[in-house]
């Protein structure tokens, strides 16, 4: 799978679109809106005799330069030098005006900048705008990630219903004003990147600023006008190991209020979110990865064009993971709105508080279950290993939304045990030299060396027929492969395993071992006891164990290499298998009448018995040993009614019982591909040859299915 390089964020609106000319790919401007007006009675409105209005249709120009303004009047004017002017909307002053005199000649004013509070020293005036089906166009932003230089784009639509009010009063030494914001719509939030990139780099604004209607309102006969702008922001949180991505959509509704009274503030918020969908688990094996974006408008409510009190509405989706977390995945939804009430007008200056901060989950990975569990994992029957951070690694075929696409058709699989979560990784070499030489995969589940890397042996067939051996070294990471012929004294390899040293283990049928170190190295040890031997068990320091077989493949003893490859033989006619994690701790399973021994094995080939299966066995597949020391077997016997459970032989030797039966199966029994395998949580794992019903069916269809038993 070629994962994606975007995050994206769209936030669609049930009204009908308008798009903002200022933005990138955006055709026009449209916004409509409402405006209502009350005088707040707490403070009384000054207007001294030196403030003049001036009627926006007698001005037929404004030329600004610098801070200089020179006003062209349709007639001679009674205006002196001092007077502040103020004049509504029109032609000319579309934000309206206010400044100050500073000459008069004829029809010709000449001003500087002056603001409300020199105009009027004293007063009040709160005013409310509904800009409806505001929408941002087409928004594109780069935005770099981490010291490597790495870019992530971002991109989206998004449309809002926004609603600001501003109330304030103020006098020569004080001022008090509010700030309030609401906002509605729907949003949906796409998030996807690839893995390694660690991304924050705070809010970016998108495009230019676009006017929205301006607000006129009269107090006490002078015009003030207030002229909200629009931007919009998008900011994201980027911290992934894995390829990630995630899908949430949300209805919502905010509304938040900021009261700054002389640097006094009181906020106020409330929100709401309700869920309409979360398309897509993620896709992806969890560790810690953390993918969020935030789009939303900033609207802000300048005096006379200026600029004044602002309000910020983020709508957003956040996605975190942890594999040590139940659940593994939580997908929220968020919303936020900031506020300030700076207003240079009334030279009064706020700092910037957060209104209303709401997250709700809007959806969640489900926590691992007792029981019995099926994974599709489309696995090839050679059995299940637990390999780096404890996933169970299984060799498989594509599955069918990645088929045609890469080369090859078979993959490694990944599954998480906290989560269950399967990964996919890229396909493993279909041939070598030549494409008439095909290889399979046909020889056992894959083992891990200390570097990661997942060694496979395959087996090379012409077309004509003849045959030879192979092993591919697989890296998971960055999903390259490495192909290592054997010796042709090496027939019918298998068997290959991990050391505890680093190192991995095969066995031939020719009385013979292979070493195989990360780099590729390979070593072969003739065996001086025994015709063949099975699967290795990793012992202490680096030694391997295995069961010995003469020539009729019959069990006769025990074989230990050390590290460097010394044999040691100890003979025993009833050993079935061996199962060792590293650590020095190796057991044996040992033919025991009708039942199965469990033997500890010591360094020196002592056999001590630990315990004894409950019952008769007909049949058992393992053992494996998990991270934890308990070692896991498949049988069937009498111990359970349902003719079938798994045996655990805890790390105390203790044995327990775990029956369970096939749903929708009708009592039949489960047949197992290649070794058994055990995880860190107390679960078994194995990979089913069985099928109940036609495979399209997974809940009760288990052919090439991973299957997880959780005590």
């Amino acid at each position: 799978m070629t994962p994606r390089r975007v995050l994206a964020f769209a936030v669609p609106v049930g009204a009908t679109l308008a798009t903002l000319a200022a933005l990138p790919g955006a055709a026009s401007a449209a916004a409509t809106h409402t405006a209502s007006t009350t005088v707040p009675a707490k403070v009384t409105t000054v207007i001294p005799a030196t403030t003049r209005t001036v009627a926006a249709a007698n001005i037929v120009s404004v030329a600004t330069s610098g801070s200089t303004k020179t006003i062209k009047l349709a007639a001679p004017t009674s205006l002196k030098v001092g007077d502040i002017i103020a004049a509504g909307i029109g032609k000319a002053t579309p934000d309206g005006l206010i400044a100050k005199v500073t000459r008069v000649s004829g029809d010709t004013v000449t001003a500087t900048s002056a603001t409300l509070r020199q105009a009027v020293p004293q007063g009040s005036f709160s005013a409310t705008g509904t800009f409806k089906s505001v929408g941002s166009g087409t928004l594109t932003k780069n935005m770099a990630c981490g010291a490597g230089g790495g870019v992530v784009p971002f991109q989206g639509t998004a449309t809002v219903t926004v609603k600001p009010t501003i109330t304030a009063s103020w006098t020569k030494k004080s001022a008090d004003v509010t700030i309030t914001a609401s906002a509605s719509g729907t949003s949906e939030a796409t998030a996807s990147l690839n893995p390694d990139y660690i991304c924050s780099p705070g809010a970016s604004y998108l495009g230019g600023t676009t006017k929205l209607a301006p607000i006129q309102i009269s107090v006490k006969g002078f015009p003030v006008v207030i002229t909200p702008t629009l931007r919009w922001f998008v900011q994201g949180t980027v911290n992934t190991t894995q390829f990630a991505t995630t899908d949430v959509s949300q209805a919502f509704s905010v509304s938040a209020s900021l009261t700054d009274n002389g640097g006094k503030y009181t906020t106020h918020g409330s929100a709401s979110v309700s869920r309409t969908a979360n398309n897509a688990t993620p896709d992806f094996t969890p560790s810690s990865n953390k993918v969020s974006v935030t789009m939303g408008p900033v609207v802000t409510m300048g005096l006379f064009g200026h600029s004044g009190p602002t309000i910020r509405v983020g709508l957003g989706s956040a996605l975190t993971t942890s594999a040590n977390s139940a659940p593994w995945w939580t997908d929220d939804a968020t919303q936020q709105a900031t506020g300030n009430a700076s207003t240079p007008d009334l030279t009064f200056s706020s700092a910037t508080k957060t209104l209303v901060s709401h997250v709700k989950v809007a959806g969640q990975g489900p926590s691992p279950k007792t029981g019995l569990s099926e994974y599709q994992t489309y696995g090839t029957q050679q059995g299940a290993v637990r390999g780096p951070g404890g996933r169970i690694w299984l060799i498989a075929l594509m599955p069918p939304q990645f088929e045609g696409a890469p080369t090859g058709s078979q993959a490694l699989d990944a599954v998480s045990p906290s989560t269950g979560a399967v990964n996919y990784y890229a396909p493993l070499p279909p041939y070598v030299g030549s494409k008439t030489t095909l290889l399979a995969y046909d020889n056992g589940a894959p083992a891990f060396d200390g570097s990661g890397n997942a060694w496979m042996i395959a087996t090379a067939t012409t077309f004509g027929g003849a045959q030879s051996h192979y092993l591919v070294r697989y890296t998971p990471g960055p999903s390259t492969s490495r192909i290592i012929k054997l010796p042709s004294s090496c027939s019918s390899p298998h068997g290959i395993s991990s050391a505890g040293n680093g190192v991995v283990w095969l066995s031939c049928n020719s009385a013979k071992a292979i070493r195989v170190t990360a780099s590729g190295a390979l070593r072969t040890f003739s065996l001086s006891h025994v015709a063949s031997v099975g699967g290795f068990a990793a012992g202490a320091s680096g030694s391997v164990w295995a069961v010995g077989y003469n020539g009729s493949h019959s069990p006769i003893g025990l074989v230990r290499l050390t590290s460097s490859g010394g044999e040691s033989y100890y003979a025993t006619s009833a050993a079935r298998g061996v199962a060792g994690d590293g650590s020095g701790r190796v057991i044996e399973t040992a033919a025991c009448g009708s039942s199965i021994c469990f033997e500890s094995v010591s360094t020196g080939g002592r056999l001590s018995h630990v315990a004894t299966a409950p019952g008769r066995v007909s049949a058992s597949y393992g053992p494996s040993m998990d991270a934890s020391g308990n070692v896991w077997v498949l049988v069937r016997g009498t111990a359970a009614k349902t003719g079938q459970y798994f045996l655990k032989l805890t790390s105390g030797n203790k044995a327990q019982v775990y029956s369970f039966s096939l749903p929708g199966c009708d009592g039949g029994l489960l047949s197992i591909g290649g070794s058994t395998a055990g995880s860190a949580d107390g679960s078994a794992w194995a990979e089913s040859v069985t099928s109940c019903t036609f495979i399209g069916h997974t809940s009760t269809a288990y052919v090439g299915g991973l299957l997880r038993f959780k005590p």
